[in-house]
């Protein structure tokens, strides 16, 4: 049983890569690495947050309380988002369907796919968790067990709030068939994550800055800890185990690690033994994708086989399956949405330290005729549309599909003009809303408006060609999972990276020049009107090439 759950978990960590392949698994370091460091300000602050709290708690003779309160927190977020994680690895990954005619048992399965979803939470206790015990540890000079009930304690957390959450998923997958369309579910469901992703990031931010001042920490701990106590009371083990780091010097604190470890390990083999009754008659099944079955009107059929320019029918292939694949949805589509909401809810959070949207659309003003304003503008754009990961994924999206592009009535170079223009279209249109959203909150006016749209609309052809290029250069096509076409693509990134530098590079110019807004719109035309002329005529030529290289 050891040796095929662990073998098992090993194979699904790995995700069917191909270790051998040293090139890939260094791009996905270094990718984990630039994600890792854009957590480093929001652990910070927690960090910060945690050492102002110990100074303050520690005069009411109360700092003990931190551990139990970020245990029972970490405890509730590992539960919340595990739910979700849960329903996505046990029944909606791929592999169902090549694990099921194995000779596996249901718990060696479930077990496997446990400690998959435990690593991914480890992710999670990397953010929330590790900052405040490192600060603690070091506030309250913890000794060599101390650290070592640390490891102990994020290690071994996750598993009871993980196998709650199994427990409710489970039982509701075997008797009620809960989700009938699990493309609609995917939907939601990364709806709700990302929403509550950047709810979480704004609401930390919020709460360290608003109790930064000893006056107002004081109430707010106090009425923390009065909520700890029912957290605590779902997640018994937490309290042991902030019992074991506050009494680590103790004998006492042993007793309390071993209760710790004690509960999480009866917990868990409970866990599978009800996983081999439960989990074979949830999963059957789940991979058959529902439809409406609902027969066509005469309209309805004559309006679908009507003959369209094949240029078009291309173009628009592409943004139906972006739109109908929930993974490509979310990456592509979706993106354009979170920036807009991202510069809102900042607005709304907003502490006094920073400077009011009053003040700076007031800058904007008084500046009118500065051409750094369009610079920003287009700067903006270029940032946006790479980010969506439209044209620097979609020779990768194709995966083993590619071949169908032979059979299409459509030159590759056309082809990949559509690709291009679909990614122009998604990038236009999240430029567009960003736009709106910002000259509501800036009051722009509609001379300047109109001029960002221009400029706008360059960066963002500029960015969907570079975007083509590298994928054209550089693609994922060997894939199993749509997730991994785009989400662990690292063209995306390199095209960040790349508008980044063009846009500083601009910035610059401008800053250094004393362009006015005229002269900078001149600039943006010419300077990337010609940058784009020469993409177009590489991707029509040289990227025809590569592209049939790529098909083999």
């Amino acid at each position: 049983m050891k040796t095929n759950t662990f073998l098992l978990a090993k194979v699904l960590l790995k995700g069917g890569t191909d270790a051998s392949d040293k090139g890939k698994n260094k791009r996905k370091w270094i990718l984990r690495i630039i994600l890792g460091i854009a957590f480093l300000p929001m652990m910070a602050q927690l960090g910060a947050f945690t050492a102002v709290s110990y100074d303050v708690l520690k005069n009411m003779d109360i700092e003990t309380v931190i551990p139990a309160i970020i245990l029972a927190l970490t405890s509730f977020v590992v539960f919340f988002f595990g739910i979700f994680y849960i329903l996505n690895t046990y029944y909606f990954t791929k592999d169902i369907e090549s694990l099921l005619p194995l000779p596996l048992r249901p718990f060696e399965i479930i077990g496997a796919k446990f400690i998959v979803v435990t690593v991914y939470e480890y992710l999670t206790e990397a953010v929330v968790l590790l900052p405040v015990l490192l600060v603690y540890g070091i506030k309250s000079g913890g000794g060599f067990l101390y650290y070592l009930y640390s490891v102990i304690i994020f290690l071994t957390l996750p598993i009871i709030p993980l196998v709650i959450s199994s427990l409710i998923i489970m039982p509701l997958m075997r008797f009620t068939g809960l989700i009938k369309n699990k493309d609609r579910f995917k939907y939601i469901a990364s709806i709700i994550a990302i929403g509550i992703g950047i709810g979480a990031q704004f609401g930390v931010r919020k709460f360290v800055d608003g109790n930064l001042d000893q006056s107002k920490l004081e109430t707010t701990l106090s009425q923390l800890e009065m909520n700890v106590s029912a957290v605590t009371s779902f997640f018994p083990s937490a309290k042991y185990a902030a019992l074991s780091l506050v009494r680590s010097m103790e004998f006492s604190g042993l007793v309390d690690m071993l209760l710790f470890i004690g509960m999480s390990a009866l917990v868990m083999l409970v866990f599978l033994y009800l996983s081999q009754l439960l989990y074979f008659k949830g999963v059957m099944g789940i991979s058959e994708t529902g439809s409406k079955r609902r027969a066509m009107s005469k309209s309805e059929l004559k309006r679908t086989t009507e003959i369209k320019p094949v240029m078009l029918t291309y173009f628009l292939k592409e943004i139906r399956i972006i739109l109908r694949t929930p993974a490509f949805f979310i990456n592509c589509i979706l993106a354009n949405f979170i920036w807009p909401v991202i510069i809102m809810v900042s607005s709304f959070t907003n502490s006094s330290k920073g400077m009011s949207l009053e003040q700076l659309g007031s800058i904007v003003k008084q500046n009118g005729d500065n051409g750094l304003i369009l610079a920003v503008g287009f700067a903006v754009s270029l940032f946006l549309s790479s980010s969506n990961s439209v044209t620097s994924t979609a020779i990768s999206r194709e995966g083993q599909n590619l071949y169908f592009n032979k059979y299409v009535p459509l030159g590759y170079d056309r082809q990949i003009l559509m690709k291009v223009m679909s990614g122009v279209v998604i990038g236009a249109f999240g430029y567009v809303i960003t736009l709106v959203v910002i000259s509501v909150m800036l009051k722009l006016n509609i001379f300047t408006i109109i001029l960002l749209v221009l400029v706008g609309l360059f960066g963002v052809v500029f960015s969907s060609f570079t975007g083509i290029v590298l994928d054209l250069l550089n693609p994922k096509i060997n894939w199993d999972n749509e997730q991994k076409a785009v989400k662990q693509n690292l063209n995306v990134i390199f095209n960040m990276i790349a508008s980044i530098i063009f846009a500083g590079a601009f910035i610059l110019f401008v800053f250094i020049t004393g362009f006015r807004v005229l002269e900078t719109l001149i600039a943006v035309v010419l300077i990337f009107g010609i940058f784009n002329a020469v993409l177009f005529y590489l991707v029509s030529t040289v990227g025809v090439k590569l592209f049939k290289r790529i098909e083999g």
